[in-house]
């Protein structure tokens, strides 16, 4: 009798022992697809008003050379006369979303949410509140702001 209790106990163990085993092993697989020679080619901004109705959008064209490797990223303007910047990353999980998190030389960071990361392809996104930006030459107050940066290899 002892035994078949001892069945079910040791296959519920195995299940939990296996779960966490997949969840340790997707932020290095991403990690992974991350580095690399990567090109931004294309920014969207999408500023939204209270109602949640979108009142601007803009789009950035423009090749912008990314080299990512091990909690480091080289990026690469031709357009500004070869300006080089560089940073710090770590690649987090909160909420059930994959976070990339930038340092710039001087301190500053951004987060950013991974959307998506292929071998081709990736998709950074951030959203704001309250967000300022112009437009027509004059300032504005956006209640939402929406940033995405496509990525292609």
């Amino acid at each position: 009798m002892k035994k078949l209790f001892l069945l079910p106990v040791l296959l519920t163990l195995f299940l939990f022992v296996g779960c966490d085993k997949e969840e340790a092993e997707e932020p290095d697989s991403m990690a992974e697809l991350v580095k690399g020679e990567w090109v931004r080619n294309l920014v969207t901004n999408v500023y939204y008003n209270s109602s949640g109705a979108v009142e601007y959008s803009d789009k950035e064209v423009g090749v912008i050379n990314y080299t990512i490797t091990e909690g480091n990223i080289t990026t690469l303007y031709k357009a500004a006369a070869n300006q080089v910047a560089n940073y710090t990353y770590t690649i987090s999980k909160e909420d059930g979303k994959r976070l990339i998190n930038l340092t710039n030389q001087s301190g500053r960071t951004e987060t950013y949410e991974l959307v998506s990361v292929t071998e081709q392809k990736m998709v950074w996104r951030v959203e704001e509140t309250d967000h300022t930006y112009t437009k027509a030459g004059g300032w504005r107050q956006a209640a939402k702001y929406v940033r995405t940066i496509e990525f292609e290899k």
